[in-house]
């Protein structure tokens, strides 16, 4: 049985994904609660995470110069049953 698993926690971000992606070249992650717990909460595609990613990084919205950022957001379901796990 394999230990080491390339998994996904669900608040990580854009650098720890990056850094899975570079270093797997898996198609389908784990998504678990928290690296502590483990908790198997369903699995995410290479590709979903590779656009979550993209999608987090700085943007230009208009002439003005001013900055967006887009991030990957978890499902209000999905973030209440992590907010109660943790109490």
């Amino acid at each position: 049985m394999k230990r080491d698993i390339a998994a996904i926690h669900a608040m990580a971000d854009a650098t720890q994904i990056r850094e899975i992606l570079g270093r797997h070249k898996y198609s389908v992650f784990p998504l678990i609660d928290s690296v502590a717990n483990k908790v198997l909460l369903g699995s995410i595609t290479r590709t979903e995470l590779s656009h979550s990613v993209e999608m987090s990084m700085p943007r230009f919205a208009n002439e003005s110069g001013h900055e967006l950022k887009i991030e990957f957001i978890l499902d209000r379901s999905i973030r209440r049953q992590l907010t109660q796990r943790r109490r």
